[in-house]
């Protein structure tokens, strides 16, 4: 393929199947055929999305090194509000033992644009820019980080909120995946809002709309079977299933139902122990990872979140893609505005098994238009979003 602009660079910590991975997919690709050369860097080669590179993305292994620490001075951002141990400190080994490679790759490459996600990968970006001074660094948050920085066990992860409030203003740009993002930053790290770009994730490709259409062999998703409640995200406990397994559990007392339960993740045999505890094994499944989970949003009678907190939540937007109705709790985050404060989808309060129950019957015996549905997922189409995403770019 001809490249008739110049190179973007996309650094991620690897490929796993979590959302800001499939999103920057769906971005590499769109550039690529928008004339753009694009590298998709990762320090860890690992993660079920590897498979679903582009090839007409490069996709660049940076190498690992424990001689990390003599290129630190010159990495480090400045001016900084944390001492430069403590910024070290922050990283995980294996980051900030990428950080010689990504400095080799920038004075080698000399990106145009390079644009990083998720905090570890953000800061390490920030750190290396002086490898390319020409090098515009674009940093990305996709969730609420104060949040995340609450329910944190780990020092390191607890000091990001305060790592972003010293590190990002050295970047050229915050990417928001949600106006409740871009808020967070700026009232918790201390952002200013000039920095602030508010860009919803590209979730609605042709190619989402032809795999929904394809084909699903799977026993619950026949005719003459009862409805199928869908959720679908990392086993991990800003998820909070245990509350939709719950609420599962109440509503089924009502009348038949199923719940099919998308994703992978550490919380596995815990969440299959509590779903056995309530007496609802046999009628929830828990697939792991699945390469096209739009046939099943197509054909599922809702799709439920049942977060704690979500920076913008995908799947709620490919739902409505399907015109799958949904439920989400009102949980701090980008929910509210996908559903235009519950106009597009039911809000339910957040860890609260009794509303969501009452939700789901509700929603099985009165579904939303699935038009209207659809309609509004055009708002998160990949070419609306994608036009912000190239002005950055440029």
């Amino acid at each position: 393929m001809k490249h008739n602009k110049p190179l973007v660079s996309i650094l991620l910590p690897d490929l796993t199947s979590g959302g800001a991975e499939q999103c920057f997919l769906i971005i590499a690709k769109h550039l690529v055929d928008q004339g753009y050369k694009v590298h998709l860097l990762v320090w860890e080669p690992k993660g079920a999305l590897l498979k679903q590179v582009p090839k007409e993305v490069e996709l660049v292994i940076l190498p690992t090194s424990s001689l990390w620490q003599r290129f630190i001075v010159n990495a480090l951002a400045k001016p900084s509000f944390i001492s430069p141990i403590h910024q070290i400190a922050l990283l995980s080994k294996k980051s900030r033992h990428a950080l010689p490679s990504l400095r080799h790759y920038l004075k080698q490459h000399q990106p145009n644009v390079m644009i990083a996600a998720l905090p570890y990968a953000n800061i390490l970006a920030v750190w290396a820019r002086s490898a390319s001074p020409s090098t515009r660094i674009i940093v990305s948050e996709r969730t609420m980080l104060s949040f995340q920085v609450i329910q944190a066990k780990r020092w390191r992860r607890r000091q990001l909120i305060k790592a972003a409030g010293a590190i990002y203003p050295a970047a050229d740009g915050v990417v928001c995946v949600s106006q409740a993002t871009a808020d967070d930053l700026h009232q918790h790290a201390g952002l200013d809002r000039k920095l602030l770009h508010v860009i919803y994730n590209p979730v609605v490709t042709p190619e989402l709309l032809a795999m929904a259409e394809q084909s699903l062999d799977h026993p619950w998703f026949q005719e003459h079977q009862p409805p199928v409640i869908l959720a679908a995200g990392r086993l991990h406990p800003v998820k909070d299933y245990p509350t939709l397994l719950q609420a599962f559990a109440l509503a089924r007392q009502q009348q038949p139902m199923r719940l099919v339960i998308l994703g992978e993740g550490e919380l596995l045999d815990e969440l299959q122990q509590l779903a056995k505890q309530l007496g609802i094994d046999h009628d929830v499944r828990f697939t792991g990872f699945v390469t096209n989970p739009f046939q099943y949003m197509k054909r599922a009678a809702m799709l439920v979140l049942s977060s704690r907190f979500e920076g913008l939540p995908g799947v709620l937007i490919q739902a409505l893609a399907c015109g799958t109705p949904v439920i989400s709790t009102d949980c701090p985050g980008g929910s509210s505005e996908i559903l235009d404060q519950g106009r597009y989808g039911t809000l339910v309060p957040v860890a609260d098994p009794q509303a969501l129950a009452q939700a789901i019957l509700h929603t099985l015996h009165n579904p939303m238009d699935s038009k209207l549905l659809k309609q509004r997922s055009l708002d998160f189409h990949a070419n609306t979003c994608m036009a912000a995403y190239e002005q950055l770019c440029q």
